[in-house]
């Protein structure tokens, strides 16, 4: 995104980086920027021009983007004191430093204002990658009138090392990794300085400290800032950067977007055919799932979204944190036609999940889990026996919730029933950011038969987790799992 103000450069930064939401654009918000689930980016920041403004997004990419634009422009009084707003940014990746290197986030000469910040990392190592000082030189002062502690307490949260959070002034839309062993990935963290801008008359030059424990760190800064017409930056235009692949989450392959069906999973080699039986795999989900309420889906059966289910949450562990009525469906209890559900040990305190609800990322909702060792899930991570008056047939959703760092995934995931029906073991997708859906059509069962829930891990004692069940009572079975 290019603004151009009164004929100079004022704005050149990557979009999702401008407006907080790092590289994937992630929810978020503060007082002054804001990316919302439904892919809108809004920006408060006043912009004061004199006779013209020039907004330009230009797409460096090679697929297509689609964009929809609205610009809010109100009367502005123009005074000899009036100053023009600026965003730049600029990356190093990966950082050229040695364990400690002061990292320049922007140089400025002239009089103007410091109004926040914008920083995303990309980590291969696991290891924290915050422990560097802030140090800010005012009016070419030799010794930083700002020497902080870290970009920990830099950017607010100290040792709370959170996963996500918002306020009005320091803000971080979802990691990649989870829990305060794992910083790899992508993390994104700002600072809005509404209260504590910081005026400067001739020169104001911000370095972080960067302390790198193990190479493969990159750092990308967007810095925001006030200035009057002669006040110029260090940072320029870099295609060179912004046309750079960027790399996946560290460790994990590229996968389909989250929220992709995979209708026919045999074509998407998720499914390694040797299903018999009664129990057929029939796709999965990479994404939470918002079930259709009654009202909803009487409105829109048939939609291809609806093929998955309808039925809603069985939560293991800890079930609500101000759900707001998204899952409507959503229950404590087992359906009738179940009984005697056994699953292993149940964490609702250390390693849980928490899923943002679509349209209001204020509101999270966290499960629990069921963890067992590798070694345990092969023999069944649960099972659960059919009681009186089975359905034709229902259609069974697993949740694998991942726990810490979301890497721990598993190899496969696979259901069996006690007449020797069995699903045939399902190639778990790598995915990293959003707990995956994986769902059964399981049939002609008759009371007292037992359904057990199997998975498999790369090492034995690694740990496999399961988070939710869904039973869904529709017929879908019979119609192959497949919606007309």
């Amino acid at each position: 995104m290019q603004i151009i103000v009164d004929g100079r450069q004022a704005v050149w930064s990557p979009v999702s980086e401008f407006f907080g939401g790092g590289v994937y654009a992630r929810p978020v918000k503060n007082r002054n920027i804001e990316v919302t689930v439904d892919g809108w980016m809004i920006s408060n920041w006043i912009m004061p021009y004199d006779r013209s403004a020039q907004i330009i997004i230009k797409n460096y990419g090679e697929e297509p983007i689609k964009a929809e634009m609205k610009v809010s422009v109100e009367a502005y009084r123009w005074t000899g004191n009036t100053m023009y707003f600026h965003a730049d940014w600029h990356e190093e990746a990966p950082l050229s430093a040695p364990k400690f290197k002061d990292w320049n986030y922007i140089d400025i000469k002239g009089k103007g204002k410091y109004v926040g910040d914008v920083l995303t990392i990309y980590s291969t190592p696991k290891n924290w990658w915050g422990e560097g000082d802030e140090k800010i030189y005012i009016n070419g002062e030799s010794f930083p009138s700002q020497l902080g502690t870290g970009l920990e307490d830099y950017y607010g949260f100290a040792w709370g090392l959170a996963n996500y959070f918002n306020s009005p002034f320091i803000s971080m839309p979802s990691r990649d990794a989870r829990g305060k062993d794992n910083w790899s990935g992508y993390n994104t963290v700002s600072k809005m300085r509404l209260l504590d801008n910081i005026p400067f008359d001739t020169s104001l030059k911000v370095d972080l400290e960067a302390i790198i424990f193990e190479p493969g760190v990159s750092y990308s800064v967007t810095c925001f800032w006030y200035g009057m017409d002669s006040t110029i930056t260090n940072i320029k235009p870099d295609t060179n950067a912004i046309i750079r692949k960027l790399p996946d989450f560290a460790g994990m392959t590229l996968q389909q977007p989250p929220g992709e069906i995979y209708p026919d999973p045999a074509q998407n080699n998720l499914l390694i055919n040797r299903q018999k039986g009664s129990i057929r795999y029939v796709g999965n989900h990479l994404d939470l799932l918002g079930w259709r309420n009654k009202k909803e889906k009487k409105k829109l059966d048939g939609d291809r979204d609806n093929m998955l289910g309808t039925a809603g949450y069985f939560i293991f562990g800890k079930k609500m944190v101000g759900i707001a009525g998204l899952l409507d469906d959503s229950t404590d209890n087992l359906p009738a036609f179940i009984s005697n559900l056994q699953p292993g040990h149940v964490i609702n305190q250390n390693g849980t999940t928490y899923l943002a609800v679509p349209g209001r990322t204020e509101v999270l909702y966290q499960t629990g889990l069921i963890e067992v060792s590798g070694d345990t899930a092969e023999k069944g991570v649960l099972s659960f026996s059919i009681a009186k008056n089975p359905p034709a047939s229902f259609r069974l959703g697993v949740m694998l919730d991942n726990a810490a760092d979301f890497t721990k995934v598993g190899q496969y995931l696979w259901v069996t029933d006690s007449r020797n029906g069995n699903s045939g073991k399902v190639l778990l997708a790598k995915s990293n950011r959003f707990p995956d859906w994986y769902f059964f059509d399981i049939k002609g069962l008759k009371e007292g038969d037992r359904i057990t829930v199997h998975g498999s891990t790369e090492k034995a004692g690694d740990v496999f987790t399961i988070g939710a069940l869904t039973f869904d009572l529709n017929n879908y079975a019979n119609s192959k799992g497949i919606r007309n």
